[in-house]
């Protein structure tokens, strides 16, 4: 299990513990959150945890603590931006799945696109 607390640990809690980000306003925190995960391609292993918690109980238990964490931190930006209800969760959903995935998805794609796009998404995502 030392292999999952390293990965919930390198890969979710060093951004949903960071003093410095909860600082910064939402629309700020939430381009900084998707600036780390592209850098750092933190969803790199999300894919091989998510098929080891298809076959144990408690790993599945642990992951979906971790994602149930990411969803918080996320959408705790966008309710401050003043989205609630189905929009808070669209929001939240799209971007704790979307963020994760691009590199993995579009690996072709220079990461100066990636970066374009993102500043896109997230205006399109944080704009009422």
């Amino acid at each position: 299990m030392q292999l999952l607390d390293y990965w919930a640990h390198e890969y979710t809690l060093v951004i949903t513990e960071n003093v410095e980000l909860r600082m910064l306003d939402p629309r700020t925190r939430l381009f900084r959150i998707a600036e780390i995960v592209m850098e750092h391609d933190l969803g790199g292993f999300d894919l091989s945890f998510w098929a080891w918690a298809a076959h144990d109980a408690e790993v599945a238990r642990r992951v979906a603590k971790i994602i149930r964490t990411r969803l918080e931190f996320v959408g705790g930006a966008f309710a401050e931006l003043g989205f609630e209800g189905d929009e808070l969760e669209m929001r939240t959903r799209l971007f704790v799945c979307y963020e994760p995935w691009e590199r993995t998805t579009y690996p072709r794609t220079s990461k100066k696109r990636l970066r374009e796009l993102m500043h896109l998404r997230l205006a399109l995502l944080t704009e009422k």
